[in-house]
């Protein structure tokens, strides 16, 4: 009998909220990282009755290691946890068969269309690339090109932020923000601290706002405020090392 290839796993559709349907934050990464049985229902991206995948949970779980509170239960969510949206990126894994490493930064720069659409649907302030080779096919002359419309120019090359090979890099464009982290994966996941140290600090928001995310650069770092109605959270990166363990370092994917 011939042998019967399922379909690599989909990332689960988030739940549109007004905070994500514009100017929130969109988390990008590779196709076929969804969970084995997808969910029957949608939800926000932190709601932890929801199986998004090895991957996002990996994710997920650096935020409270950079010391940022987030809802996980589902109906107690706020503005921060409703920002956030997905994109599986290209849409289907057969566009990356047999590819490997840098091989894939042109298959997936021939789907730019499908981040396109989203960027001027969404308008996200800030893209969070799981994948250097994302990152790298959206800069792409022609992708650069074609993602005009929705995010403007790059207003630089992208800095990079961390000390040691894994490439994790921060770029500014017109209208959005660009973080580029490796995948979460087993390495990552038994190291004690995702790619960056965070500091916190929570104050009073004057004034009801919706969530936006937003980066401003300084000294070796940058810093990252997420409005809510209620708070203003600041967490600054810095560089650190990131790598195994014993200290050694690892490359991203």
């Amino acid at each position: 009998m011939p042998r019967i290839i399922s379909p690599a796993p989909s990332i689960p559709e988030v739940l549109e909220t007004p905070e994500n349907a514009c100017g929130g934050v969109l988390v990008a990464l590779l196709p076929g990282l969804g969970p084995q049985t997808p969910p029957v229902r949608r939800g926000h991206f932190f709601d932890n009755s929801i199986d998004r995948g090895a991957v996002l949970e990996a994710f997920i779980g650096w935020f409270s290691l950079w010391g940022i509170p987030v809802c996980r239960m589902r109906g107690g969510e706020g503005p921060f946890e409703r920002q956030f949206s997905t994109l599986q990126w290209p849409s289907e894994a057969c566009v990356l068969a047999h590819a490997h490493g840098v091989q894939m930064v042109p298959r997936i720069a021939s789907r730019i269309d499908e981040l396109a659409v989203v960027l001027e649907q969404r308008r996200p302030r800030l893209v969070i690339f799981l994948s250097r080779y994302l990152w790298l096919a959206a800069n792409l002359p022609e992708s650069r090109e074609r993602l005009a419309a929705a995010a403007g120019a790059p207003l630089d090359e992208g800095r990079r932020i961390s000390a040691h090979r894994l490439n994790a890099t921060h770029q500014r464009w017109q209208r959005l923000e660009m973080l580029a982290l490796a995948q979460p994966s087993k390495n990552t996941r038994s190291c004690t601290s995702p790619p960056f140290s965070m500091l916190t600090t929570r104050f009073p928001c004057s004034s009801k706002c919706r969530a936006v995310g937003a980066f401003s650069s300084f000294s070796g770092c940058f810093t990252i405020h997420f409005k809510s109605c209620n708070v203003t959270i600041t967490a600054t990166f810095l560089p650190a090392g990131y790598g195994r363990p014993d200290g050694s370092a690892q490359e991203s994917r």
